[in-house]
């Protein structure tokens, strides 16, 4: 059967935590999380009220960055530039007009610069009734993790997903996602017309041939990346077909982090993971085929 960034994991470093009071009683403030700061993304995180207007302004007062948060609130904001300095960060529900805000210093000096984890959503590929379709959800988790494609199943995602008439996976999905076939056809699609289809949603990169160390800067970036590999992190089993040789037992999940000796999974079959580089590493290495979600 084929297949199925601590990011500079930023730990905040919290001075002072404030709230604002809502200017009625009858106004509704909207909540505020900060999740993490990314060092080397240069990102702050978090999650609010959905739609809400969050902000970001140095002590001077002097704003630096603006976003809506999306319809769930989560929010992505660049921050570059500002490491170790003090910032205001406010969210404003524009319905109430009603305002919260934090205080944090974005101390990262001290964080490991060598721990990535972005915290990608898992999106479980058997629940879609896709036992075929760990392209479509791994490239669905990407695409939330960047903000996009978030009111879309993954039924959708693959309904719409180009099918190869000729069973070439180089040229769209090869049979079905949603059944496994009896007759002998490579179910999947390979990185070229997975990252095309991706651009209908997000900015998708193909960047098949990748080391191991590029991997890990596109995650520094922020961009978690889809890579195919074997299932189970076994030997590969492979097979001619009439296009080429495939790996009968491959797999496709998301990297969305890795840290000294070990990555981080989002895996459509089994979930959030990690595994060790030396495994991770050796399975990736057989194509080296992947594809970057990027901002």
């Amino acid at each position: 059967m084929k297949k199925f960034l601590t990011i500079f994991m930023l730990t905040v470093s919290f001075i002072c935590i404030s709230y604002s009071s809502a200017s009625a009683a009858s106004q509704k403030q909207p909540s505020l999380h900060v999740n993490r700061i990314y060092k080397s993304a240069s990102l702050v995180t978090g999650k609010t009220a959905p739609k809400a207007y969050v902000s970001v302004y140095r002590s001077t007062g002097k704003k630096v960055a603006g976003i809506t948060a999306d319809s769930k609130g989560n929010f992505r904001i660049p921050v570059s530039g500002l490491s170790g300095k003090t910032v205001t960060i406010y969210a404003t529900d524009n319905k109430n007009k009603s305002r919260t805000k934090k205080v944090i210093k974005l101390d990262l000096s001290a964080n490991p610069a060598n721990t990535i984890l972005l915290g990608a959503p898992f999106i479980d590929q058997n629940k879609a009734g896709a036992p075929m379709g760990c392209e479509g959800a791994s490239l669905l988790e990407g695409l939330q993790y960047q903000g996009k494609a978030l009111n879309i199943s993954l039924r959708q995602v693959l309904q719409k997903m180009p099918i190869a008439k000729d069973d070439n996976p180089y040229h769209g999905f090869g049979g079905s996602p949603f059944y496994v076939l009896k007759r002998e056809v490579f179910q999947s699609i390979f990185p070229a017309p997975l990252a095309n289809y991706g651009r209908t949603y997000g900015n998708t990169k193909n960047i098949s041939g990748a080391s191991s160390s590029t991997l890990k800067q596109y995650l520094r970036k922020g961009s978690p990346v889809i890579v195919y590999i074997v299932i189970h992190w076994e030997k590969p089993i492979y097979h001619r077909y009439n296009w080429g040789v495939g790996i009968d037992n491959s797999h496709v999940v998301l990297v969305d982090g890795f840290k000294k000796d070990a990555y981080h999974i989002v895996d459509p079959n089994q979930g959030k993971y990690w595994v060790s580089a030396s495994k991770f590493e050796k399975s990736y290495n057989y194509k080296k085929f992947a594809v970057a979600v990027q901002p």
